[in-house]
């Protein structure tokens, strides 16, 4: 990931507590956000674009989508589409805590 800006990982919520309608809200809102052509244009302005990563977390912290460098709003598109894709896997226990120590590893 050298040379690029910003590293970004989006940790996305699927304990118990997260209905479906809100699991939708996260991941598409997420991929919404990174289509829109605000965040594509700073992306892009952006001397090496960004990596980013999703990662979902209950329990347990999982990676989602792995590592990639996004520079152009297709980067982004693509990236947004396999955000969509995304099912859920539901976990009864929340731990945000461990999701963050994962994403710092």
């Amino acid at each position: 990931m050298l040379g690029c800006a910003v590293a970004l990982i989006l940790l996305i919520d699927v304990s118990a507590s997260i209905d479906d309608a809100n699991w939708q809200k996260q991941r598409d809102g997420t991929a919404d956000a990174l289509a829109h052509p605000t965040v594509q244009g700073i992306v892009e302005a952006l001397e090496g674009g960004i990596a980013i990563q999703a990662m979902v977390f209950g329990g347990r912290a999982h990676v989602a989508l792995p590592w990639r460098v996004a520079r152009t709003s297709l980067d982004l598109d693509a990236f947004a589409t396999d955000m969509k894709a995304l099912q859920r896997r539901t976990e009864m226990a929340t731990n945000t805590g461990h999701a963050i120590d994962t994403a710092l590893d």
